[in-house]
């Protein structure tokens, strides 16, 4: 798809620390995303693309009171980066779900999270905010982090077939990456400014929500599969899994972005993403506590380098 870049560049912004804030609170909220996501598929016996397509319904509520109760189509003007945004995002919220329950939720949004390599790479073309030879490093400390989140499912291929589960959860987390690097641009194009939301940038985050909802109910009718209302043994029950599934919704994914959309109004998108690499670090910590999902050491290891690489790519930055 072919965006033009704005001709003129973005307004300076005297709240980046408070747009940091934004960003890493928004990161904090997403980062419950995995422990739901594996509650429900794992121990509740959920299918995946019923989570997904409630959760985005749940979270479409939330942009659409953000809106004031209000939607109208995009300005004409507006109308590529808002499909640009409304599309990548309904893929990215819809594939992180069904990647959460091939593979580990450690390499899932860690995976997931390379989408700062994507911002740099087209930040500077559709937003003309350059890169520093610092955002470089940070994302090649970053991507070899992400080798070692993926060597397990790799050597788990080689031993057993062209592609096992964990590959193939690996490689659709890895193509999220991808499309949240251009749901983080188009954010940002809409946010740059002062004041509290964008309605251009919240009302594309609704209709991908939407998108993602009604995408995922018909997806899951075509696999079958259907919801256990008993809930399964030993688990909390059908009030339980409802109490995630709103969780999910209306505070992880809704209020995560909301948060974050802020943020990016007071912060440029490569330090933006980066920033939100925040949320591959503790979002298998939430999952070993509660699951007892344990990553394995080398994907411990590879998260430990990509926060090295956000710490990298933030630090040592003046306010834009």
């Amino acid at each position: 798809m072919s965006v033009a870049a704005p001709s003129l560049p973005a307004p300076p912004s005297r709240h980046y620390g408070r747009g940091v804030a934004w960003i890493l609170a928004g990161a904090l909220l997403w980062s419950t995303g995995g422990v739901g996501v594996k509650w429900l598929t794992g121990i509740e016996g959920w299918p995946p693309l019923f989570v997904s397509a409630f959760r985005s319904l749940l979270a479409a509520v939330v942009f659409f009171l953000a809106l004031g109760g209000r939607w109208s189509p995009p300005a004409p003007g507006c109308r590529r980066w808002f499909w640009l945004g409304a599309l990548t995002y309904a893929y990215v919220v819809t594939a992180f779900v069904v990647a959460t329950f091939l593979t580990t939720a450690a390499n899932a949004i860690i995976l997931q999270d390379t989408a700062p390599l994507w911002v740099l790479g087209f930040s500077g073309v559709l937003l003309g905010e350059r890169a520093r030879w610092r955002d470089a490093g940070a994302l090649l400390t970053g991507l070899v982090g992400v080798a070692f989140c993926v060597w397990d499912g790799l050597q788990e291929s080689s031993g057993g077939g062209l592609l096992s589960k964990h590959t193939a959860g690996d490689l659709l987390a890895l193509t999220s990456g991808l499309a949240f690097g251009f749901t983080t641009i188009a954010m940002r194009h809409f946010s740059r400014g002062d004041g509290g939301i964008d309605r251009q940038a919240v009302s594309f985050l609704f209709v991908g929500n939407v998108l993602a909802g009604v995408i995922g109910l018909g997806l899951a009718a075509v696999v079958g599969g259907t919801i256990p209302l008993a809930g399964a043994a030993g688990s909390g029950g059908l009030l339980v899994s409802l109490l995630v599934l709103a969780w999910l919704g209306f505070g992880q994914l809704g209020g995560g972005y909301l948060f974050v959309q802020r943020g990016l109004r007071h912060v440029p998108a490569i330090p933006g993403s980066l920033l939100m690499l925040a949320e591959p670090v503790v979002n298998p910590i939430w999952v070993a506590l509660a699951v007892g999902e344990i990553p394995p050491a080398t994907t411990i290891a590879g998260g430990a380098l990509v926060l090295s690489g956000m710490l990298i790519g933030v630090t040592g930055r003046r306010a834009t």
